[in-house]
């Protein structure tokens, strides 16, 4: 898969078991439209680990490194945190990266 941007951010963390199903839906049904509804997102996606910790591993593909530190993206990471610190999620790493 080429990457659609010249940027990307990576993601590994893991959830607690009780809170997965909750955790996939809401990132399949919001949390991924949301990411590619902020200008200069090009490309989000999510694996899932067949076994081992970490459980998942995001990338998403952004037009340029700004577009991480841009005022609509800062608004919605703070929505995200809030939303996350009410399951039990683990972040493992985030980086950036151009």
């Amino acid at each position: 898969m080429p990457l659609l941007g010249p940027a990307v951010m990576l993601l590994s963390f893991d959830v607690a078991p009780e809170a997965i199903a909750e955790h996939n839906q809401r990132h399949t049904q919001e949390h991924l439209p949301e990411r590619l509804s902020i200008p200069g997102f090009v490309r989000g996606t999510r694996w899932v680990a067949l076994s081992g910790p970490p459980g998942y591993f995001v990338m998403y593909q952004v037009a340029q490194l700004a577009t991480l530190t841009s005022a609509a993206y800062l608004r919605g990471a703070a929505e995200v945190r809030a939303a996350m610190s009410r399951m039990d999620f683990a972040l493992t790493e985030r980086e950036l990266g151009a």
